[in-house]
């Protein structure tokens, strides 16, 4: 039986168990569509493809309408089911775009570019504009429904049946359309626009990649021309390349036998780790400070921005004088730490005199304000500065105030910046520089640890370090290990000889394994170990004795062969190269053939760095390896008459030799004549010989005629050596000749100035055109220009730095 529904019930109304749960299921189909229509908006934020955002938007609008319309629920859900099917087409589309790009690895932000094949393709815009206009009419359709007063919702009702019916064809209609429009499917016409898309976005990304190439390319190119820039700056500070731990000329230096000089090591790391930013090490000479010094370096080398090791060897262009010494700690910090580089450039290029400046102006501008600056900007951490053997300036002697300024300067340094700085001095007790410092500045005890090696270290631990030096040293070579198996007390004997010196045990242990098989070498241990020593000299003399008497003996030598030795022995003690000689350059100047001298240095290589087996060994320069055999020379007591060497007259024979060869084989240069002729001159006695060939090289020339020794290498020495130099003609020559050399010096040098006063003066007053006496900066061109014309080469540079200076050119 057929319920009739109650005369006050709406029209249409049906039961209400079955009005309800017909409701429930349009309800959850309509939030499910709802859902759907939210996924594809999220899918479209993914990748908006063109016009399809817009579709959805109208598809949700049209379903929040037949929302309203649930009176005809059947009918609504059937237009959901068709609003959804069109989603569900919208959808693939999107998950098509979204799958290709994932394929293409593509970044969310790059998608668009891909999309811009479907902006421009007709049939898309077609398609999808046609799908517009027809969820808009839709839409125009829909609004009407639901429409009106509540009590004519039957007809209304009716009415929206109708409507919504037509909506569902429309919709299907529609549906298809956008599938198979034209007759192509909207997944093949999707696929085809990707293509296209596609090849858009490939082609972006490659233009994208060359620009990015190009910048690159653009970038490097300007970080290499900024870092050309900076080199040539920090190039064109003055420096001396000998100076560093790592420098050829103090390999000798760095060897250090590993598990030696324990308790040293124990007080500079406990000094390393305290707030006190300034060690000085003190010991005698021999004591091995050198080689604690390098060692030190080689530890912290991280950390370690600079190192400076004096040599009292070596003309004013190397390691022996103050002239080069902040420039160089400087150039060498620029090198060693990044963070520091940019200011000292900085510095360099700002105030291009800071680094011929007086040793104040110097500090300031490249080591101060640098440090301020990288301070400031927090990116500077701890660095080390080691200097080793300040007492081995050459300057101590002929002007002792810049020695001790220079060490003011230097600890100020550290004193100012005692966070960033730490620095390590190494010097003789005598010259005291280091205790006049601490006595001059009270304060300067709180901040600094001093260490003498003769308190840090017990005798038996420096005995203990000795002994395993000399017993390494003797079993490298298999007669002497066969010797020590047999014999150990050998090395005893030694150690007790050394009385803790390192150079001597060093150096003895060398002559030693030098001779030919374990008779031999007895036989040199015996006369190191010889009593009564007659000349009442040291153990380090008497090896030295020891060892010269041992390779001529006086009663052997006869004149030839002794003034050969006496001639290398004033080149070992006076040269002034810091890397030394080569054999090849003493047969040059000299005239001993390299088959005599090289026999001659074999015998004393055991005080010499020098190689006789090594390739083309003419052309190796020798030198001393340590400072106190050239210190043993040029003193008579000490070394006795047969093997002194007086310095004023070896200093005239070596200038001799210089100026003869420059005078007469001015074609061929020896570039050690060049740098160092005029330092032998005015430390030498006033021989007619000397004397003479400066009158003949110098008398016959003029301004209009300049003479090619100072043009042939520009003078290399300070305006001391210049005043040095013309003083010392003024006074053994006359002022004529000291004025002609002076005119000489000046077209070399034009930014000298010179006064010819009781005394002769040379002050360097700046750059050329700069000071009381220069020339103008188009004169010193025309000079320049003119060196080219009269010698038939470019005019060589002010500053020459690279190989060793003396190698013949």
């Amino acid at each position: 039986m057929r319920l009739h529904p109650h005369p006050g019930s709406p029209p249409n109304s049906a039961a209400p168990v079955h009005s309800s749960a017909r409701e429930d299921v349009l309800t959850d189909v309509l939030d499910n569509v709802q859902m759907a229509l939210k996924e594809s908006e999220d899918l479209l934020s993914l990748a908006p493809v063109p016009g399809l955002a817009a579709a959805v938007v109208f598809l949700a609008a049209i379903l929040e309408r037949v929302k309203k319309m649930r009176s005809n629920a059947e009918t609504a859900e059937a237009v959901s089911d068709e609003i959804r099917k069109l989603n569900d087409v919208i959808g693939n589309v999107v998950r098509q775009v979204l799958s290709r790009a994932t394929c293409l690895q593509m970044k969310p932000e790059e998608r668009p570019e891909m999309l811009k094949g479907f902006e421009d393709s007709n049939g898309w815009r077609g398609r999808v504009e046609q799908l517009r206009k027809e969820l808009e009419e839709l839409l125009e359709k829909a609004e009407r429904c639901a429409q009106g007063p509540w009590y004519k919702r039957l007809s209304r009702s009716t009415r929206d049946e109708d409507t919504l019916k037509m909506i569902r064809t429309d919709l299907a209609s529609t549906i298809q359309r956008f599938q198979l429009a034209g007759g192509l499917s909207i997944e093949a016409l999707t696929d085809q626009n990707l293509a296209v898309g596609e090849a858009t976005y490939e082609e972006v990304k490659r233009i994208a990649a060359a620009q990015e190439a190009e910048a690159i390319k653009q970038e490097e190119e300007r970080k290499k021309q900024q870092e050309a820039r900076e080199r040539s700056a920090m190039e064109a500070i003055p420096h001396a390349n000998a100076a560093g731990y790592k420098s050829v000329s103090n390999v000798d230096k760095s060897y250090f036998l590993s598990g030696t000089r324990k308790v040293v090591f124990e007080r500079l790391d406990e000094w390393v780790s305290s707030d006190k930013p300034v060690c000085f090490l003190i010991g005698a000479a021999g004591m091995g400070k050198s080689t604690i010094a390098s060692e030190f370096c080689r530890r912290h080398k991280d950390e370690l921005g600079a190192s400076f090791f004096f040599r009292r060897l070596g003309g004013d262009h190397g390691v022996g004088s103050t002239g080069k010494f902040f420039p160089t700690i400087a150039y060498q910090l620029a090198h060693a730490r990044p963070e520091l580089r940019s200011h000292i450039v900085s510095a360099a290029q700002s105030d291009v005199h800071a680094a011929h400046s007086q040793m104040e102006f110097a500090v300031r501008a490249l080591l101060h304000k640098p440090l301020q600056d990288a301070e400031a900007a927090g990116a500077l951490s701890r660095v080390y500065i080691v200097v080793d053997a300040l007492d081995e300036c050459n300057e101590s002697a002929s002007e002792p105030g810049l020695v001790p300024e220079c060490l003011r300067l230097l600890i100020s340094c550290a004193l100012r910046h005692p966070s960033s700085i730490r620095l390590l001095i190494t010097s003789r007790p005598e010259p005291d520089h280091v205790g006049k410092a601490l006595r001059r500045d009270s304060s300067l005890k709180n901040s600094s640890v001093l260490l003498s090696l003769y308190e840090v270290e017990e005798r038996e631990a420096v005995d203990r370090d000795i002994t395993e030096l000399i017993r390494t040293k003797l079993c490298d070579v298999e007669e002497g290990a066969q010797w020590y198996e047999r014999d150990p007390s050998v090395v005893e004997r030694l150690v007790w000889q050394s009385q803790g010196v390192f150079v001597f045990a060093r150096t003895a242990v060398e002559f030693i394994v030098r001779a030919a098989g374990i008779a031999q070498m007895e036989r040199r241990l015996k006369l190191l170990l010889t009593r009564g020593n007659t000349y009442g000299l040291g153990n380090l003399d008497l090896l030295y004795r020891t060892v010269l008497e041992t390779g001529f003996p006086p009663a052997d030598l006869d004149p030839e062969t002794r003034e050969q030795v006496r001639v290398i022995l004033a080149w070992i003690a006076l040269g002034r190269d810091a890397d030394g000689i080569e054999p090849l350059v003493i047969e040059k100047l000299s005239g001993i053939p390299c088959v005599e001298s090289i026999p001659i240095l074999t015998k004393l290589r055991s005080m010499l760095t020098f190689d006789p087996g090594a390739e083309d060994v003419a052309k190796r320069e020798f030198r001393a390896m340590h400072i106190t055999f050239p210190d043993f020379l040029v003193d008579r007591a000490r070394c006795g008459d047969v093997y002194h060497v007086d310095p004023s007259d070896m200093h005239a024979r070596l200038a001799v030799d210089c100026l003869r060869w420059r005078h007469t084989k001015g074609t061929e240069e020896i570039n050690y004549v060049n740098w160092y002729w005029h330092g032998h001159v005015y430390q030498a006695s006033p021989t007619p010989e000397l004397v003479g060939l400066l009158k003949a090289i110098f008398t016959s020339v003029s301004t209009d005629r300049p003479s090619l020794f100072f043009f042939s290498s520009t003078f290399t020495g300070s305006a001391a050596q210049g005043t040095a130099l013309l003083r010392w003609v003024d006074t053994h020559v006359g002022r004529d000749l000291a004025k002609v050399m002076g005119d000489q010096l000046r077209l070399s040098l034009p930014w000298y100035a010179f006064y010819y006063e009781v005394e002769i003066t040379v002050q360097d007053p700046g750059y050329p055109g700069e000071g009381p006496g220069a020339l103008p900066m188009e004169e010193v061109e025309e000079l320049n220009e003119q060196r080219v014309r009269q010698r038939g080469m470019l005019a060589p540079k002010r500053h020459c730095y690279g190989l060793s200076r003396h190698r013949l050119t």
